[in-house]
Formats: structure tokens, C-alpha cells, sequence
């Protein structure tokens, strides 16, 4: 299994560090983009990158989320026969936090009503959050190591990541 990584600033601050734990085919995050731009061109590319997986990371900037934007990328996506997963939005201590709650809830119900599965990024990335920033800065590493063993344990998709996520954090805490 392969992967295509697009996505917005939380994407950006993954890229390197997921790189070096996961076969990424494909990159292209970028700041400030929401999942309309993110399911354009970007999702064009990555379709047509070797990639089996596409990692769609988004959040805050999604809200409120294009649902048809979103809906009309995995149809095009789908007929590529790519996997698709979406890793929502980061925990946020800042005053970005109710529009990330907003976006984690629209993406999860976006991906739901699509059969996708959906990363939910807030057990990952909780304990590493800071009041200053919504990025992680230097604790992307910490973030992308959680996300890719999830990813490695569930052969890609998303259905245990949730808990390995959460004995990892616990692990984590108390180790």
C-alpha cells in the first residue's frame, strides 16, 4: 500500500515526518486550503499518482465544509479505484478550537454518508496541543507516528485507529 498525502497547513506540518514512516507516493499540502480546493486539482494529481491511498487532511479551514465539493471529489475519486481516507481536523487549545469541533463533526458526517473512513485526529493529537497555535510545530513527528501506526494497523483504512490512538496516548502519558 501506497499513499497520496494532500490537505491543508495540517498536511504541511505531516509531510516529512509521515514520509519517513509511510510509502508517500504523492504530496502536495498546502496552507489555507479548504476541502473545495483540496478536492480540485490536488485530487486530481494524487488520482493519478501510484498511489493506492489518498490521505485527504484537512480541518478548521473546513468550516463551514462544501458538501458538495466534497461529495462530487469522491465520486471523481471512486473512479480511480483509490482508497480514500479523511484525517480530520487537529485538537485546538486556541481560539480555533469551536471552529475545528465544527469542521471534525461536518467531515466525520461528510465521510460517513460517503463510506469513507474517517481519521478522527483529536485522540492523536490531544496531549500535544499548546494555547499559542493550532499547528503542532515540533510535535508533527509525535502526531505522524500516531497516524501512521494507525494507519499500518489497520492495513490502511481507518476502523482501529481510533483505539490504538488511545493506547498510544495513554501509553504516551504513563510511559
Amino acid at each position: 500500500m501506497t499513499y497520496a498525502l494532500i490537505g491543508d497547513s495540517q498536511a504541511d506540518g505531516l509531510a516529512v515526518p509521515l514520509a519517513r514512516m509511510l510509502p508517500i507516493d504523492f504530496s502536495e499540502p498546502h496552507v489555507g486550503w479548504t476541502t473545495a480546493a483540496i478536492f480540485g486539482d490536488p485530487l486530481t494529481r494524487a488520482l493519478a499518482s501510484p498511489a493506492s491511498t489518498v490521505l485527504v487532511v484537512t480541518g478548521g479551514n473546513d468550516d463551514p465544509l462544501n458538501a458538495t465539493a466534497f461529495d462530487n471529489g469522491i465520486v471523481r475519486a471512486r473512479s480511480f479505484g483509490k482508497q480514500i481516507v479523511i484525517v480530520g481536523p487537529v485538537f485546538a487549545l486556541t481560539s480555533d478550537a469551536p471552529r475545528h469541533d465544527r469542521a471534525r463533526v461536518a467531515l466525520g458526517n461528510a465521510a460517513q454518508r460517503n463510506g469513507l473512513r474517517f481519521v478522527d485526529a483529536y485522540p492523536l493529537t490531544r496531549d500535544l496541543a499548546n494555547n499559542s497555535n493550532v499547528h503542532l510545530g515540533p510535535r508533527y513527528p509525535d502526531y505522524a507516528l500516531r497516524l501512521a501506526s494507525g494507519l499500518k494497523s489497520s492495513g490502511g483504512g481507518a476502523g482501529p485507529i481510533i483505539a490504538g490512538a488511545v493506547l498510544a496516548v495513554l501509553a504516551w502519558k504513563f510511559w
